[in-house]
């Protein structure tokens, strides 16, 4: 199954709030724990790109600063960070769908893409996305 980094959050978030049962709620969990596993790796490697792009303080330390809208990090050269982030974010994100997951993957795909919930405007759209992903894979 191949994916990209950035759907990765929001298929945790959906499929978290999914309302399931039983043996789809257990092959949830499973699929649940293959994501996350991607998902942090992704955050691991998002947080060393803001690591070696951050001006730093004496200590070497990134200088985080802070104002009405939250907390950032000091990017020393934005641009070069942008580049490094969206060539990130735009990486495939591949869960192998062996003998041993299919079953918890079919369980998976078939309460996505049967699910009952009304979407609009960018959830909608998102929903799509990841509904695009697990057909593509079914007709492999």
């Amino acid at each position: 199954m191949k994916l990209k980094n950035y759907d990765l959050e929001y298929l945790i978030t959906f499929l978290d709030e999914l309302e399931l049962s039983g043996k789809e709620s257990r092959m949830r969990s499973r699929f649940m724990k293959l994501i996350k596993e991607k998902y942090d790796q992704f955050k691991t490697e998002h947080q060393t790109i803001l690591t070696n792009y951050s001006r730093k303080d004496e200590k070497g330390n990134p200088i985080v600063l802070s104002d009405e809208k939250g907390q950032r990090y000091d990017i020393e050269n934005i641009q070069a960070f942008q580049s490094e982030f969206l060539e990130l974010i735009n990486e495939d994100c591949v869960i192998d769908i062996n003998s041993e997951r299919q079953e918890m993957y079919s369980v998976v795909s078939k309460a996505i893409l049967e699910c009952d919930k009304v979407f609009k405007g960018v959830e909608a759209d998102a929903y799509d996305r990841i509904c695009q992903i697990f057909e593509n894979e079914e007709l492999k």
